[in-house]
């Protein structure tokens, strides 16, 4: 399951680092959120949970990220694009 998480969080991370290859602060973020969700797993085993249900509950707490990738790699997220696209109505 471990491995699973490892992947999980290689996916969510992967548009962001094609957009922003070398960025070390993305690199960061992304090692911490993979340490902590490996942890949040490791908890949840100790506490009884199958693996399955670790695995549901780790990645359950990351939550939406893409604002904060985003933010990370400097671009405004795709709805903002959008509307900076439309011209002002006068």
């Amino acid at each position: 399951m471990k491995e699973k998480l490892t992947e999980h969080i290689r996916l969510l991370f992967a548009d962001a680092e094609r957009r922003s290859p070398d960025n070390r602060q993305l690199a960061e973020l992304k090692e911490e959120l993979l340490l902590n969700t490996l942890e949040k797993y490791d908890h949840m085993l100790e506490t009884g949970r199958t693996p399955e249900a670790a695995y549901a509950l780790a990645v359950s707490g990351i939550g939406d990220i893409g604002g904060l990738l985003n933010d990370v790699i400097g671009e405004a997220p795709a709805s903002e694009k959008a509307c900076e696209a439309v011209p002002a109505v006068e």
